[in-house]
């Protein structure tokens, strides 16, 4: 067992591609933002909590994949949910709505839980809710706010 995932590495630059990209696009640009500190600090804690636990493999907390060709799984499916995450992205582009909101935030939110389950790691799947329900219900409020 190594204790540094790879392809969960992969996976997590490839969804971070689009988000560089928006930040460029948007750079000196002020925008306004719906603003609820708790919620926004509880996002932060979930995103960067499932980040850690997906590159990082700690032995006793995980089974590591508890099924045979789970690392098969793993990959092919969090390879089509970035491929749609990509997808939604270039149909939202230029978009302000719910489609918006919630495609970009249920779709990564759905590469957490489901890389948890497959790995059999509570830690990553209970920071996978946190962030979850913190930034879908941030996207709605931002998305509302905004228009």
């Amino acid at each position: 067992m190594y204790w540094f995932n790879y392809a969960a590495a992969v996976v997590i630059f490839a969804m971070m591609i689009p988000n560089f990209i928006y930040a460029k696009k948007q750079a000196g640009q002020q925008q306004t933002l719906y603003g609820n500190k708790i919620m926004e600090i509880l996002e932060k804690i979930g995103r960067i909590g499932c980040i850690f636990c997906m590159l990082c493999n700690f032995p006793d907390w995980q089974e590591w994949f508890w099924f045979d060709q789970g690392r098969t799984v793993f990959i092919f499916v969090n390879a089509g949910l970035v491929v749609l995450y990509y997808v939604f992205w270039i149909i939202c582009w230029k978009r302000r709505g719910k489609l918006r909101a919630l495609s970009l935030s249920i779709i990564p939110t759905v590469i957490f839980v489901f890389s948890g389950i497959v790995l059999s790691y509570i830690p990553l799947i209970v920071f996978s809710v946190l962030f979850g329900a913190t930034h879908i219900y941030l996207s709605i409020k931002r998305e509302k706010f905004l228009s």
